[in-house]
């Protein structure tokens, strides 16, 4: 008999599947016997076991509301332990079983294909979206697509502008059971609805909730009047100051509507504004001005980038210490640098349109950098030709700018 470990083994769907009879030993985990973010916790339960298939159940769903209050236990959980098990997967080259969610479509319509765009509508999705794409880099696994849940339907709110294919637990394993060998992404559900119109059938007591971001109106955006809810956030990361805001694209079939910039959110006072287009492989910086020096707000309304910072600040805690996020017009984020930072970015679009807001002006007598790669910042760039400029190529060390400078 086939052995398939299984993460997440207090979860709701484990104890459903627990009762249930197949052809398949499982072996089932909670998050003391199998910590995900722990690769060497991982590897010793496949050693023990010696499971045939992972099935990867592990990862943080409910409330909805954390994966906007704290990001970074959702990006822990769903991205990070999800890689962690492919590592181990690939290391002991077993098959692994990945559960993703619906939720990374748009919901406009439900009955997606899965050839069709993926534009989740909340970060849980973002953060399920995160998690597939390191399971996609291996070979052996199958991700299923769904939207599972109790019967009855147990919670006292539901979307009703969000569309998807709802399943039963018992309805989806006896479909789960058969497809277990295939190979690649699945989605997985039963009629197409709105998650109101499907929790009033089992409980006719649900209240209608309207779930935050873009999604559709009955019959689309007619107006601007219509995209009502700008949703602007903002997140501290582990540099202080230094902020991460994510925005929402409002998308109708004409195109897009975002919000980049919201004063009362974040109150700074703004001078001096351009833009930058680069195209694939350049690497522009590291870049600061020693005096008059410059907070910067950047956004990226064409491309990708991998946007990079390093803290110059006397006295600073993290002084020498590099923060890197990727910034797109995808993910509708936006980084505010304050001043006393190098400022570096690494274009991956064949096309890449990046918007500056500077709360001082260009001074170029005072214009200094610091080598992109130098080897104290430990900065790990992406493993491609690069295009550098011959100026930023003749830029010093961060050495010999502590012997200079001593700091911002």
């Amino acid at each position: 008999m086939k052995k398939i470990l299984v993460t997440g083994g207090n979860g709701r769907f484990a104890q459903v599947l627990k009762n249930k009879k197949s052809n398949f030993k499982f072996i089932f985990r909670n998050k003391k016997q199998l910590n995900i973010l722990s690769k060497i916790s991982i590897i010793n339960n496949i050693k023990r076991f010696k499971p045939n298939y992972i099935l990867h159940l592990a990862g943080l769903s409910r409330p909805m509301k954390i994966h906007d209050t704290n990001i970074c236990k959702s990006i822990d959980l769903n991205i990070i332990g999800t890689a962690n098990i492919i590592k181990a997967c690939m290391e002991k080259k077993l098959k692994v079983i990945h559960f993703s969610t619906s939720y990374v479509y748009p919901g406009k319509k439900g009955n997606y294909k899965e050839t069709d765009p993926l534009l989740p509508w909340n970060n849980y999705g973002w953060s399920k979206l995160g998690a597939e794409c390191a399971v996609q880099m291996y070979k052996n696994s199958l991700i299923l697509r769904t939207c599972m849940t109790e019967k009855p339907f147990v919670h006292k709110s539901a979307f009703s502008n969000v569309k998807t294919n709802f399943i039963y637990h018992d309805d989806f394993i006896k479909i789960f059971l058969k497809i277990l060998n295939k190979k690649g992404i699945f989605n997985i559900g039963g009629k197409s609805q709105s998650v109101y119109e499907f929790a009033k059938v089992e409980n006719k007591h649900v209240k209608r909730k309207i779930s935050k971001g873009e999604l559709p109106l009955k019959n689309g955006y007619e107006s601007e009047k219509n995209f009502k809810i700008f949703v602007m956030k903002i997140y501290k990361t582990n540099i202080k100051d230094l902020l991460v805001i994510k925005q929402k694209n409002n998308i109708d079939k004409r195109g897009s509507l975002r919000e980049t910039f919201n004063k009362k959110l974040l109150d700074k006072k703004f001078v001096f504004e351009y833009c930058t287009t680069s195209k694939k492989n350049v690497l522009r910086g590291f870049h600061f001005q020693v005096k008059f020096q410059q907070a910067k707000y950047v956004s990226v309304l064409k491309g990708k980038i991998l946007d990079v910072v390093v803290d110059l600040r006397r006295k600073s805690r993290t002084f020498g210490k590099s923060f890197k996020i990727i910034l797109s017009k995808d993910n509708s984020t936006s980084l505010y640098i304050p001043r006393g930072f190098a400022h570096a970015y690494y274009s991956y679009s064949s096309e890449n349109i990046i918007y500056y807001k500077l709360d001082n002006f260009y001074k170029p007598k005072y214009e200094s950098g610091i080598i992109y790669n130098d080897s104290r910042l430990k900065i790990r760039w992406p493993n491609r030709a690069k295009i550098v400029s011959l100026k930023d190529k003749k830029l010093k060390s961060f050495k010999d700018f502590v012997l200079r400078y001593n700091f911002l």
